[in-house]
């Protein structure tokens, strides 16, 4: 069972802008390692905006999730068929370069 997934992705100075990505998030069997015959459990759309600035900064910072992100193990449970929507903020740790 993979425990967490990285997207990585290295803005540019002239990359700078806001960008819409749309992924599906797929559930499959323990231990799939061959995909191309198997049928997903389930199947979750994900949409989020990043924002890429030109300020610089430590490929280090670690950003700070605020608002009224959802804490770390938080559950919802959502019916089948309804909409789940979700606000997921993050900023850079450090103020000046935001």
């Amino acid at each position: 069972m993979q425990k967490s997934c990285v997207i990585k992705y290295e803005g540019r100075k002239r990359t700078v802008g806001t960008y819409a990505v749309a992924m599906t998030l797929e559930d499959f069997p323990a231990g799939t390692t061959d995909f191309s015959n198997v049928k997903p459990f389930s199947a979750v759309g994900l949409q989020f905006l990043v924002i890429v600035t030109g300020h610089s900064g430590s490929c280090n910072d670690t950003p700070v999730f605020a608002g009224n992100t959802p804490q770390d193990g938080e559950c919802s449970e959502v019916q089948v068929g309804s909409v789940y929507r979700a606000v997921i903020q993050a900023s850079a740790s450090d103020v000046s370069k935001q």
